[in-house]
């Protein structure tokens, strides 16, 4: 599933947190991507009934994970599950610009601007708003649509972002993945719903 200039197969999986550190452990030994491959097919690490959707975990997990540093991903292996699940997040925003796009102009924008609910047609407003510059856009059928707008609400709240009710939860990053996102971009604090003066650096 691709638009010219969006990659959409995030549909694949939400924030896929068990598999993500199954990968993780196997990478923590051999630190190598094609070892880790070998790994996870030979021990069906992530548990997939079937060797097709085997291969769609392990090539959604991976593409994710690779966004990340050896240090951020020794980090989330480290790491409590909450904490884990932020930086997952902070994975799939620099894996996907259309996630990292709709955290920072709608869910950190509203958040911001003390506005603590997050309906589903802001990613419908969202979209069409991309549509005007990105008319490919709307070449993606509804059904593809509500499917991504469905794993992109999934993943905030296993993220801890939104709760059942679609209200953003305010979020405390940990220090250490502060300066972990300050020594690759400050910017991206914008995919959390938190106020960037509170992180100065």
């Amino acid at each position: 599933m691709q638009a010219k200039h969006y990659k959409l197969t995030f549909t694949n999986g939400a924030l896929l947190q068990r598999e993500s550190l199954a990968v993780i452990e196997a990478y923590m030994d051999v630190r190598n991507w094609e070892e880790v491959k070998k790994m996870v097919f030979a021990e069906n690490l992530l548990q997939a009934r079937t060797y097709a959707s085997l291969k769609i975990l392990f090539r959604e997990t991976r593409t994710r994970l690779q966004c990340l540093s050896d240090t951020e991903l020794e980090f989330i292996y480290l790491s409590e599950s909450a904490t884990q699940s932020l930086m997952l997040w902070l994975a799939a925003c620099r894996a996907y610009r259309l996630i990292r796009e709709f955290a920072a102009e709608v869910m950190n924008d509203r958040y911001t601007s003390l506005i603590c609910d997050l309906p589903r047609d802001t990613f419908d407003t969202f979209w069409m708003q991309k549509a005007n510059y990105y008319p490919e856009l709307d070449q993606i059928t509804s059904a593809t649509k509500t499917k991504l707008r469905q794993v992109l609400f999934l993943m905030l709240r296993e993220a801890g972002l939104i709760d059942q009710n679609d209200h953003i939860q305010p979020c405390v990053l940990p220090s250490a993945m502060v300066s972990l996102i300050k020594q690759n971009n400050l910017a991206e604090l914008d995919y959390f719903p938190l106020f960037r003066n509170d992180y100065p650096g």
